[in-house]
């Protein structure tokens, strides 16, 4: 329950108390290593699923979370070898499936990676709503909806606006912290948070998961289209945020600790050490109870005080980022 809520650190503290309870037992070592691997500890994460490997050679879940960690330390090669030893292990299961797709997108083998990345859990889908094939536009809603994590929607989104390009009446159904931010997806005609809301326009409607418009498109790296910034952020937003991060020195967003993973603070140290560097965290206050201390934390400028995401954060999180010379990730 605490891993589940983000407070790794506390997780943490209780499965070395189950571990004290019960030794070795190779579930609490997995979960163990899982809260590691959020806290970015990622070399002792790596330890861990060794142990449970070990002790139960067969548990599948531990090269998939194995192969995960390494991809987090972009070892694609090992991430990959792990993942697909744990898709032997278990092929009927979606998650090592999904999991193998993403390094094969990460390392440009696109066309073997679309068909394995449908295996995806959490897929969303409409009740009483016929999908779309491919067809072209016509006199129909093509509805897309989105999943997973904020950043996943984001990057994604700039296919709602592709296909809104092609003439489709495009309406996306997302979030509701993101519907500001995507509103500005150009031609887009409609995003929002509430499917209730759909039948009130009583064209018919197809729906189409965002994340496999890129596999529908059979699009690989050579044939991604060209586009330019796809979303926007009102002006004075921007503007006061520029008043607000002011200075000569060159301004470097950073981002550490993701929904399903991230990467040790301490990497920064290089970046931190850089003379005119200014360090600005695009985490909200929250991110900094479960983050491992480092000694150049101070120097770390967090202008992002609220303790939840919302529609009012992501809006301010983009307007800094117009701001910012570089963001790293």
């Amino acid at each position: 329950l605490l891993h589940e809520l983000g407070r790794y650190a506390e997780a943490l503290e209780s499965f070395d108390k189950a571990l004290m309870l019960t030794p070795d037992e190779p579930h609490v070592l997995l979960n163990r290593a899982n809260a590691l691997v959020m806290l970015g500890r990622l070399e002792d994460a790596d330890a861990v699923y060794e142990q449970v490997i070990v002790r139960k050679p067969k548990m599948f879940q531990a090269y998939l979370q194995k192969g995960l960690a390494a991809k987090y330390r972009c070892r694609f090669d090992e991430a990959r070898t792990m993942i697909e030893h744990a898709r032997t292990l278990a092929p009927d299961e979606p998650a090592p499936k999904a999991a193998l797709a993403e390094i094969m997108l990460l390392t440009g083998d696109w066309r073997a990676a679309w068909p394995l990345y449908e295996a995806r859990e959490g897929r969303p889908q409409l009740r009483d709503v016929p999908a779309w094939r491919g067809q072209p536009a016509g006199p129909f809603r093509l509805v897309l909806l989105s999943e997973g994590h904020v950043a996943d929607t984001v990057m994604f989104a700039r296919y709602a606006a592709l296909m809104a390009s092609r003439r489709h009446d495009v309406t996306l159904l997302t979030r509701r912290e993101l519907v500001p931010l995507l509103s500005s997806l150009p031609k887009v005609e409609r995003v929002t948070d509430n499917a209730a809301a759909l039948a009130d326009d009583k064209r018919p409607m197809m729906q189409f998961p965002l994340q496999s418009l890129m596999g529908m498109l059979h699009l690989t790296p050579d044939t991604v289209p060209q586009q330019g910034p796809y979303l926007s952020v009102p002006e004075d937003r921007v503007a006061a945020w520029a008043e607000k991060l002011a200075g000569m020195d060159m301004k470097v967003g950073i981002c550490w600790q993701g929904e399903t993973g991230g990467v040790p603070l301490a990497d920064f140290a290089p970046l931190a050490a850089l003379r005119g560097v200014r360090l600005i965290a695009l985490h909200t206050q929250g991110v900094f109870r479960v983050t491992t201390p480092v000694p150049f934390a101070t120097h770390i400028e967090r202008p992002l005080a609220e303790a939840e995401v919302n529609a009012d954060t992501m809006l301010d999180i983009a307007a800094i980022i117009a701001n910012l010379d570089l963001v790293v990730g």
